[in-house]
Formats: structure tokens, C-alpha cells, sequence
């Protein structure tokens, strides 16, 4: 395992894969234990993960989505389709409520029903499309979370917003499971022609970019 720094310095996004490289079932696994545990805001656990590994699946996702995507999906050992719930309601907060309690989550925290009621309160009384923009923020958290972690397992990845959301979400059935695509994220190892691979990194300069207030 690499320090973070590293991990920092050597993660890349990925243009192309060999595809005849394949992530292991063992790094599966792997890979679904980052995705579970992606941070939230108030543990809400809003954002739900699709991984594709049919050749056929990658291919109709790769028509739904920018031409200059379509080989990074065909070629990339799987493709995970990052989406959100469909809004906060009741039900579903009660339920993580429930399952944080199972876990001991409150076992050193006091009043945790009062803070359920809170939660629960506050996310209930935003607008649907607030909760859609709230949700899709903790989608981004997640990405950028799984983006780290996977690069220290070795294995490159590259996040992708051009797609036709619709589409996607009608192809996977998202909707009648209460889901919407945010991104699409193939996963595998780079191919001859990742065109990324090896460039040096340019970022503006840290004045630019970091506002420190003492």
C-alpha cells in the first residue's frame, strides 16, 4: 500500500484500457468495500453504485454516451455507474436510522433520537430539488473518496459525466428502483493507447487556488 502523498501524485485519469486485462474478483471486492464506505453528510448514505461487467452491458452504456468515451467503456475491465436516491422521505431515514443503532454507531452518543428527528427534519423539509442537488453533492464525495482509493489498489479509472442520463437510467432500470445516474466510472489498466498515461501534472499555482484565513 502506498502512502497517501503518493497516491496523491501518481492518480491519474485514464483514457484508454487493455482489454484484455481484468480487474480480479478478489479486487472486486475490494472495490465494493470502498464504494460502501464512501462518506455522507450525516451518514445519509444516499449515493448507490452499479458495476458492469458484461461486454454487451458496457456496449449499450458506451451508445448512450459521448463518442469519445465509447472505447474507455468497451474496453475497461468493468464500468460502475455512480447514482443517487431519488429524493429523502421517512421511510428511508428511519431505515438507515435503524441500521446505524444495529451497528453501535450511538453507542457513545446520547439523544441519538432526538438527532434522528433532526436529521430526518431537516433533509424531509428541503425541496425535491434541493434534496436531488444535496444528493448529488454526497455522489461527488463518493467519486472523489473511490477515485483515491482505488488507485491504491493499482488499478486506473476514469470518471465520466457525458452520457445521456435518461437513457441510462432507463437501460439499468434505475428509476423503478427510486435511482439516477450521476457518472460513469470504467475501471481496469491502462492500454496503449491511454494517451494520459505518463503526462505531467499542471495545476495553477497554490496562491491561486488555496485562501488561507488566520
Amino acid at each position: 500500500m502506498q502512502d497517501i502523498m503518493s497516491l496523491v501524485n501518481s492518480r491519474y485519469t485514464c483514457k484508454d484500457y487493455d482489454p484484455e486485462k481484468k480487474v480480479s474478483a478478489e479486487n472486486i471486492e475490494k472495490v465494493k468495500e470502498i464504494l460502501i464506505k464512501s462518506p455522507s453528510s450525516s451518514n445519509t448514505q444516499s449515493s448507490r453504485f452499479v458495476i458492469v461487467e458484461s461486454d454487451e452491458m458496457k456496449r449499450k452504456i458506451a451508445d448512450f454516451s459521448w463518442e469519445s468515451n465509447y472505447n474507455r467503456i468497451v474496453h475497461a475491465s468493468h464500468v460502475i455507474v455512480f447514482c443517487g436516491v431519488n429524493g429523502y422521505n421517512e421511510r428511508y431515514l428511519t431505515e438507515v436510522y435503524k441500521k446505524e443503532k444495529a451497528d453501535g454507531r450511538f453507542d457513545k452518543f446520547a439523544g441519538e433520537e432526538e438527532y434522528f428527528k433532526n436529521r430526518a427534519s431537516l433533509y424531509m423539509s428541503l425541496s425535491h430539488s434541493e434534496q436531488i442537488a444535496h444528493i448529488d453533492a454526497q455522489v461527488n464525495v463518493a467519486l472523489g473518496f473511490f477515485l483515491l482509493g482505488i488507485e491504491g489498489l493499482g488499478i486506473n479509472a476514469t470518471p465520466m459525466g457525458g452520457f445521456t442520463r435518461g437513457k441510462i437510467d432507463q437501460l439499468l432500470g434505475l428509476t423503478d428502483k427510486g435511482l439516477h445516474s450521476v457518472y460513469l466510472v470504467a475501471i481496469g489498466y491502462t492500454g496503449e493507447h491511454d494517451f494520459n498515461a505518463g503526462i505531467k501534472k499542471s495545476r495553477l499555482p497554490e496562491k491561486e487556488l488555496i485562501i488561507i484565513i488566520k
